[in-house]
């Protein structure tokens, strides 16, 4: 009788244990996109507060639970039509890691553009710049520029059909900060970034030059000795 008592007990103790929680389930909205369209990253039972990143090939996207979306762009990783390994990692507001059903892996599948740029993003100094833009779409397939901002032109139009080869100017960077601007031409993003320029004649360090003192020579003091004397 005690040896069931024992027994039955341990069942209890053993049926009442903490059971591990479940990895908290991850998706994608929409789980197919074309490129340059906006995805966004959905967290199942995760914590008011959170961040983390998507590692796509070399690139890493920053999310948090504010901005949990991102687009699908060259300098985000996404270069390639097809399936696309998405590696996620996510931390609460204290630091620690979330776990994640399936590691954190979600496959993004991603489908052509009706119209291709070449490049996809580019970068000009503070001085302003210009480049080429190469367009790609099928004929009859009628884009537009958008998103346009006014330190940046397009020539010779930014809006035609088909393929075409167009010029960007961007004009020097005046703001003291650095801009940058994401061109939609049908539906794909051309993303063009500029530094601010640097302060010149200023420096938040003293050189050695400001600090030292100028000595007067041996002479020089005998001479204003004795002429202080003589006065």
């Amino acid at each position: 009788m005690r040896k069931r008592t024992i027994f039955g007990l341990c069942l209890l103790l053993w049926s009442c244990r903490p059971k591990p929680s479940e990895p908290t389930a991850i998706s994608l909205d929409p789980p197919k996109a074309k490129l340059g369209d906006a995805v966004e990253l959905k967290v199942d039972r995760a914590p008011l507060s959170w961040s983390g990143h998507i590692a796509v090939r070399n690139s890493v996207v920053r999310i948090d639970s504010k901005n949990p979306g991102f687009r699908l762009t060259a300098p985000n990783g996404f270069t390639d039509i097809g399936n696309t390994d998405l590696y996620v990692t996510l931390v609460d507001e204290k630091g620690y890691e979330i776990p994640l059903a399936n590691r954190g892996q979600l496959v993004l599948e991603v489908a052509a553009s009706n119209v291709t740029l070449e490049p996809s993003a580019e970068e000009v100094s503070p001085a302003g710049g210009s480049g080429k833009l190469r367009i790609t779409a099928a004929d009859g397939f009628h884009w537009a520029a958008a998103n346009l901002p006014d330190w940046i032109q397009i020539t010779p139009s930014a809006e035609g059909s088909g393929s075409a080869l167009l010029e960007y100017k961007a004009g020097a960077n005046t703001t003291g900060r650095p801009r940058a601007a994401r061109i939609a031409v049908g539906d794909a993003v051309f993303e063009l970034t500029q530094s601010a320029p640097r302060l010149s004649g200023f420096s938040p360090f003293r050189t050695a030059a400001d600090t030292t003192k100028t000595t007067p020579a041996a002479g020089d003091r005998t001479r204003s000795d004795s002429s202080s004397t003589t006065k």
